[in-house]
């Protein structure tokens, strides 16, 4: 994967944590929980994305929350530190119009000026991935909602199973039993 990907994808990730707060929670079933619960089904794309964000990550993707609200010199000096590409992600993580406030610090603006090339398109690239995911997935949320509903909760069952199971969360054994995988 090249490095200009990299860091689309981890902007990506910044940008819809930043959204979506509740899903910077640090324990997994609490977040499982709350992706399955939420009122618009969140794409198959940004919750791969969501379900295996670090802590480093969260704390990313709330400067980008903090930074588009209004912008401290003290968090741009600290955060200063961190690996480029991640400084990259977080810019464009942000919207256009708060780009400019962080590259009036020093060490970030010396690290957007030496962003990959090919980083911008990159970005569109997997911004559109997700988009259309997301679209997919909101067609077959609207043909879930017409199944009877019996179907509906053995679907959200086994995809509760399959998200404990992508992150390491206990599954029950009846759950395992019940939809193959034990």
């Amino acid at each position: 994967m090249s490095r200009a990907t990299r860091i689309a994808f981890m902007a990506r990730r910044y940008r819809i944590l930043s959204e979506r707060p509740e899903y910077l929670t640090t324990n997994r079933a609490e977040l499982i929980e709350r992706m399955l619960a939420a009122q618009v089904a969140i794409g198959d794309f940004d919750r791969t994305l969501i379900l295996h964000a670090s802590e480093l990550d969260r704390l990313c993707a709330h400067t980008v929350r903090t930074l588009t609200q209004r912008a401290k010199a003290s968090v741009l000096d600290v955060l200063g530190v961190l690996n480029p590409d991640r400084l990259a992600a977080m810019y464009y993580a942000l919207p256009e119009s708060r780009r400019a406030v962080v590259r009036r610090d020093p060490a970030w603006c010396y690290h957007v000026e030496r962003i990959p090339p090919g980083t911008t398109e990159a970005v569109a690239d997997i911004e559109r991935l997700a988009e259309d995911t997301q679209r997919i997935t909101a067609r077959l949320a609207r043909l879930a909602a017409q199944a009877p509903s019996t179907a509906r909760e053995d679907t959200e069952g086994m995809e509760r199973t399959l998200l404990r199971q992508e992150v390491g969360v206990p599954v029950s054994s009846a759950d395992a039993e019940r939809y193959g995988h034990a």
